[in-house]
């Protein structure tokens, strides 16, 4: 005891203690100012969200965005796509899908797609070990929650029995998936044609949509 008081009095053990008090001061002292400098970016950023050049550049922004979507989708797309956030028709299907319906949900770029049954019957894509095949799923299991799009005559659902049938008779089978030539839309393909897919398929299946007779896609308001 007496040992440790007197190297704490020593000059020695005083110069410690001063540098140690010394070292937390400025420990403290930055510690404060990072917290003053990232209150001050807090306020440079919400005092650009809440200026109206701020939301004229983010309304022009979008704008720009939609012009270009709808702009890609007039060509690449058999069917125009009403979306919730459309600018010109965001009117919903009305009610549900109707029994044989094509059903899609946007996936990153790309789109997955399946026939409309009650539940949502699809071929699932290849994740790890788990073999491919049709499965029925819900509708958050099918999208993840997102939007779900139908295949529509104006506002009213369209679709085929014959072809939600085709989908019953092969729930569970399993098939060897391919990204470009054995996919979810070549599945909803052959629900309606009978015939496997045999071709090359990166987008859903418009072609079918003349089994239908439908005229766009709507977003369904299902939540």
């Amino acid at each position: 005891m007496f040992g440790f008081l007197k190297a704490m009095v020593s000059p020695a053990g005083i110069v410690a203690t001063v540098a140690k008090s010394d070292k937390e001061k400025r420990e403290k002292e930055a510690r404060e100012k990072e917290l003053l400098e990232a209150k001050a970016k807090a306020r440079l950023i919400q005092s650009a969200i809440r200026s109206p050049q701020a939301t004229l550049n983010a309304t022009a922004l979008y704008l720009l965005h939609e012009i270009g979507r709808r702009f890609y989708e007039s060509f690449m797309v058999k069917y125009p796509i009403h979306r919730k956030s459309d600018i010109w028709d965001d009117a919903p299907v009305d009610g549900e899908p109707a029994v044989g319906s094509i059903v899609w949900c946007d996936l990153g770029d790309a789109a997955h797609s399946g026939i409309y049954l009650g539940k949502i019957m699809h071929l699932t894509g290849k994740f790890n070990d788990n073999p491919c095949k049709i499965e029925k799923t819900d509708l958050y299991g099918f999208s993840g929650g997102d939007h779900i799009f139908v295949s529509c005559k104006d506002k009213m659902a369209v679709g085929d029995p014959k072809a939600a049938e085709y989908a019953k008779e092969h729930e569970n089978e399993e098939r060897d998936y391919n990204l470009l030539e054995n996919n979810c839309h070549g599945f909803t393909a052959e629900c309606f044609t009978g015939n496997e897919q045999n071709e090359v398929r990166i987008s859903k299946p418009d072609d079918v949509g003349e089994n239908l007779r439908m005229d766009c896609w709507r977003w369904w308001k299902y939540q």
